[in-house]
């Protein structure tokens, strides 16, 4: 739940930073509009950044307070304006690779001139930026490593994990709980987000050099060479795919299609958190793991939603957003949060899975459609996904450059761990107490998950 609420977080600098930011700087620059230039600014600013986020929170606990066939129903706008907003970027990258550079170094000049950055005058933005970078003594064609791009994959399994969460929330949906339609829905959707990642990656490499991409990437992220330019990189244009996409659009219905296409998966996200977690946050309610004065177990009948689930998360966001955006050291627990402590999540839950067929997890196999699956196939399966999870995991412990190399990070680790434990082990001596009053589950509760 920890590592779902930053992000809550991201999720609010997802839609503010490359949903909405790039929308204004790009018509700015279309109309000669300041004005606009200085909104796209402040939306990456921390306090426009948190205005957005708490905005965006507060906006999808009141949406899914009125239960989920109203998210379900919307569900399938976001999708479509999600995938539209990744072809358009595809098909700028494929379609004006010819006329690209052209494109792209007229809008950042502009850009800059609006904003009085001096990014390298009258020359091509882009040598500018592998001049500066190249300075600073990077190498910026260095040679195939597969170690690196080992080390690289979990950063894209983080998109595999969110179409495998996204869709596990359609449990409440009619028939979603069978397994075949489970398979159904997860697999199809963990392939097409690898196919979008591969396109989108080929056609930016294709468009761009690799040496111009590595050198946006060293000064916006190490911050190296030229300040200036490290910092309108940072603060201003900011070198994802989409913004890269978007100054070099000639259309102005391309950029709407791919902001908004931005926007939705970002709040798909942010619905994505509160339906998994507030569901979590029922069962245990239920199990009497939370204090009963919470009552966070009470589920509206007629909308049959965790009204009070949903609101004690949205508090329970506030300050983890109010600390990535305004605690420097916050970031050295961000790569920790989002993708390790959500990902060995996913290697616990493969391991969980070999034990459905012995102990207390027997009695729900037989009771459940997959009774006539042997228990060997279980054990094979989560260990299979252990096998193949533990690198991805692992690469954050071995790989300084993804994050846990820090002292910091480490210790953060560490401590996530022994918490952990605590509450496990005091969770399990409550259950046990609790377990001899309890009774039934509530009916509302019980019909939620039905």
């Amino acid at each position: 739940m920890i590592g779902i609420l930053q992000w809550v977080a991201l999720s609010g600098w997802l839609l503010a930073t490359l949903g909405l930011a790039p929308l204004f700087l790009y018509f700015g620059v279309a109309h000669d509009s300041t004005r606009l230039c200085n909104i796209g600014v402040w939306l990456q600013q921390p306090v426009g950044v948190t205005t957005v986020s708490i905005a965006v929170a507060v906006l999808t606990t009141i949406f899914l307070t009125r239960g989920l066939k109203a998210y379900v129903r919307c569900q399938n706008l976001l999708f479509i304006l999600t995938v539209a907003g990744v072809l358009a970027v595809v098909g700028i990258f494929y379609f004006q690779r010819d006329t690209f550079a052209v494109d792209f170094n007229k809008f950042v000049l502009s850009l800059g001139a609006h904003l009085n950055y001096r990014i390298g005058g009258n020359q091509s933005f882009l040598n500018v930026v592998k001049l500066s970078a190249g300075s600073s003594g990077l190498n910026l064609q260095p040679p195939f490593s597969l170690l690196a791009t080992l080390g690289a994959m979990p950063i894209a399994w983080t998109s595999l994990q969110w179409a495998t969460f996204s869709v596990q929330q359609n449990t409440e949906i009619k028939g979603a709980d069978r397994f075949w339609n489970q398979v159904f829905m997860l697999i199809p959707s963990a392939v097409l987000v690898a196919v979008f990642l591969i396109a989108i990656g080929t056609t930016e490499s294709a468009t761009m050099s690799p040496q111009a991409l590595n050198a946006l990437s060293a000064l916006y992220g190490r911050q190296v060479g030229d300040p200036t330019i490290s910092r309108f990189l940072k603060e201003v244009f900011q070198p994802f795919p989409n913004v890269l996409a978007i100054a070099a659009a000639k259309s102005a219905w391309l950029v709407v299609v791919i902001s908004l296409g931005f926007i939705a998966n970002a709040f798909q996200v942010t619905c994505n958190c509160f339906i998994g977690v507030t569901r979590i946050l029922v069962a245990m309610s239920t199990d009497r793991m939370l204090p009963g004065n919470m009552a966070l177990e009470q589920i509206d009948v007629t909308r049959r939603a965790p009204i009070r689930a949903h609101w004690a998360y949205l508090i329970a966001s506030i300050p983890f957003i109010l600390g990535y955006n305004f605690f420097p050291g916050w970031k050295d627990y961000e790569t920790l949060l989002v993708t390790f402590s959500c990902g060995y999540v996913f290697l616990f839950s493969c391991l969980a899975a070999t034990r459905i067929p012995e102990g207390k997890m027997r009695g729900l196999w037989m009771a459940s459609d997959l009774y006539r699956v042997p228990g060997w196939v279980f054990k094979v399966c989560g260990l299979t996904g252990v096998l193949f999870g533990l690198p991805m995991v692992g690469a954050y412990l071995l790989v300084p450059e993804l994050g846990l190399g820090r002292v910091a990070a480490m210790e953060g680790f560490l401590a996530i761990l022994v918490v952990s434990a605590v509450i496990y082990g005091y969770a399990t001596y409550r259950f046990e107490r609790v377990a001899k009053s309890f009774t039934v589950i509530p009916y509302e509760a019980e019909e939620l998950y039905k």
